[in-house]
């Protein structure tokens, strides 16, 4: 159902922190519903599947470790993307 799949949903965030990079980077790759971490210099770019209750449990593994969280940004989608996915929408109701 389409509900179910929502739960599934592949993301990706940008984060910036200002310490513990190495250490941040293992506790990320362990946690359940992240699927990839990349670093660079001082942000992660971090795929993970699931909703916004994902989101939070990555934005408090992140302060938990105290690795001084500065930014989190959810990219958002271009508009060719957004377009599919509204009249997939839109088709799938009707």
């Amino acid at each position: 159902s389409a509900l179910a799949n929502q739960s599934h949903t592949s993301r990706t965030v940008i984060v910036r922190v200002r310490r513990g990079l190495s250490d941040l980077a293992t506790a990320l790759k362990s946690s359940p519903n992240v699927k990839s971490v990349n670093l660079d210099v001082d942000r992660f770019e971090i795929g993970f599947e699931g909703g916004d209750d994902s989101l939070e449990k990555l934005a408090q593994l992140i302060v938990s470790k105290g690795a001084g969280l500065i930014e989190m940004i959810e990219p958002t989608k271009g508009l060719e993307a957004s377009f599919i996915q509204l009249t997939s929408h839109s088709n799938q109701e009707n």
